[in-house]
């Protein structure tokens, strides 16, 4: 190597090079997962909102769009505030996005839980059996 090349890739120690390239291809992944767990979900949704599977995989399509567009702006940034640091903010910002997924779907199915409690009680009124309180009057028109 001449001087030139030693002067831009600077040397690290072997253990802390180990660490960063580990550091970064787990960060790598972390894209290649979102786009993974939305094709997962497919199914799901196209079951959820009763829509075709080529319908529904435009959700993927457009994760990948929004990813694409931003990878640009992001890059930028991190040549102007430095490529740790805009590093690290992405994935703590992927963590938090990833708990708070994490921590709605507990309250729906807490939600959903309460809705079952709550419709099990109704099931075991009379108004689930055809029995009103009261008499129906017939509607004028």
């Amino acid at each position: 190597m001449d001087q030139a090349t030693n002067k831009i890739i600077p040397k690290v120690a072997p253990k802390a090079a180990r660490g960063a390239m580990a550091g970064l291809a787990l960060s790598a992944l972390l894209g290649a997962l979102g786009i993974s767990a939305a094709n997962i979900a497919l199914p799901a949704l196209a079951e959820t909102f009763g829509a075709t599977f080529a319908r529904i995989q435009w959700v993927v399509l457009i994760c990948l769009l929004a990813v694409t567009t931003v990878i640009v702006g992001v890059g930028q940034l991190g040549d102007i505030h430095g490529r740790r640091r805009v590093l690290t903010g992405g994935i703590v910002m992927f963590t938090v996005a990833s708990a708070a997924c994490a921590a709605a779907l507990a309250v729906i199915g807490q939600r959903r839980r309460a809705e079952a409690r709550t419709a099990g009680k109704i099931g075991k009124s009379g108004a689930a059996r055809g029995r009103t309180p009261c008499k129906a009057r017939p509607v004028s028109r």
